[in-house]
Formats: C-alpha cells, sequence, structure tokens
C-alpha cells in the first residue's frame, strides 16, 4: 500500500472515529497497521489509533494495545493522549494523568494535552456541600452523578478531544 493510500484511509479512519462509528475506524485503522511496516514512522501512530478506536467500541484489548505501543514509542505525544483516552474508557484516571503526563513533558506545547489534564485534575464539589465528602450519601450520589457525567461525555463528539 502506497504513503498516500495509507494517509488516506488513516484519515478516513479519523474521520469515521470523529463521527463515533468506532467499527468502521478500527477497519480503516487495522488496515493502515497491518499494511505498513515498523520501519514507517506513523506505524505506532497508526496502531495507536486503532488501540483507541478498540476502546471506544468497547473492546478492552485496544487499552492493552494502546499500552504496548505507548512503551515501544514512547516519544509522540499523541500515542500517550491516545493511551490516556483508552484508559478512560476503562476508568483508569490514574493512568490516563500519568500517561498525559509524559506527553506533557515530550511537548508542553499540545494544548489539548492541558486542556485533559485539567479535566481530569479538576475534584468535583460533593453532592451535599454541609456533609463531610466521605459521607454514604455523599459517595453514593457522587458515584451516581459521575456515571450519569461519563455517559453524557461518551455521547458527545470525541472529535473535541481528538
Amino acid at each position: 500500500m502506497s504513503d498516500r493510500e495509507l494517509e488516506s484511509n488513516f484519515n478516513e479512519g479519523k474521520r469515521f472515529f470523529n463521527i463515533r462509528n468506532y467499527d468502521v475506524a478500527v477497519e480503516f485503522f487495522r488496515e493502515c497497521a497491518e499494511n505498513s511496516g515498523r520501519e514507517d514512522p506513523y506505524y505506532n501512530r497508526y496502531r495507536s489509533w486503532l488501540g483507541l478506536a478498540q476502546a471506544f467500541s468497547g473492546d478492552m484489548g485496544g487499552v492493552v494495545l494502546c499500552r504496548v505501543v505507548a512503551k515501544e514509542e514512547g516519544r509522540d505525544p499523541e500515542v500517550l493522549v491516545n493511551l490516556a483516552k483508552a484508559e478512560l474508557t476503562q476508568r483508569n484516571r490514574a493512568k490516563a494523568l500519568d500517561a498525559l503526563q509524559a506527553a506533557r513533558k515530550i511537548n508542553p506545547h499540545v494544548p489539548e494535552i492541558g486542556e485533559l489534564i485539567a479535566r481530569l485534575d479538576r475534584r468535583r464539589k460533593p453532592a451535599i456541600p454541609f456533609l463531610s465528602r466521605n459521607n454514604i450519601v455523599n459517595r453514593v450520589i457522587g458515584k451516581a452523578t459521575y456515571e450519569f457525567q461519563r455517559r453524557r461525555d461518551l455521547k458527545k463528539s470525541p472529535a473535541s478531544e481528538s
């Protein structure tokens, strides 16, 4: 497959990812990963996007792939941002923050990294402010509202996140 075809497939994969058609995006990214070699400078980026699309489509293997790619690559902030997003699909907030911190060390000028860190670093106010944060009522309500917020965020277009 030519470089032009790889680029076209990669862009199509991102387009389908951004409209939340993750299964189709997986196929485009898989084709890119399979038809490029380790010598291709974008090989790990293709695999990273493949893992991210798999994670968003509910395949835990996508998170594992993102972890492997991040270990192999380590110098591409986009790969680390994709790892962070994949970790968030599994509610691994601490691992997501670690990946984002590593990405920020590589390139502190990427606005998306700072935005994601700020969003994850934020601790929400207790549901009932006059009760302790550890109070069982606050904890139950907090978990319920967190789940509601998470589902709402998943319904948002990831175009603003990618």
